[in-house]
């Protein structure tokens, strides 16, 4: 392997090293949004008289496809766990939604 072979694959090491830092920061930014703007649909809708389990059932259902999808991939116990968690939060959400709107 010669110097600019080496120095190639440096460069799209660090590359690949931005862009999973840019996705990262991005699924971050992406969920933090999500979280503020039914926060704040909540809030409305609670001045307005009107009930709220639509949001938790978006963030929540949300969280379940973004756990299920890691727990696919890295087969670790606790994301298990948390899918679990996530994806009973999101049919409580839904069904208390359907029932009481």
């Amino acid at each position: 392997m010669d110097k600019s072979e080496i120095l190639k694959r440096a460069q799209s090491d660090r590359c690949d090293e931005f862009e999973s830092h840019v996705v990262l920061m991005s699924n971050r930014i992406g969920t933090v949004t999500l979280i503020v703007i039914c926060a704040l649909a909540a809030i409305v809708e609670v001045f307005r008289g009107n009930g709220i389990y639509q949001y938790f059932s978006i963030i929540s259902g949300f969280e379940c496809a973004a756990i299920s999808y890691q727990f696919a991939n890295l087969k670790r116990k606790p994301l298990l766990f948390a899918t679990i968690l996530s994806g009973l939060s999101f049919i409580i959400f839904t069904v208390l939604y359907i029932l009481y709107n």
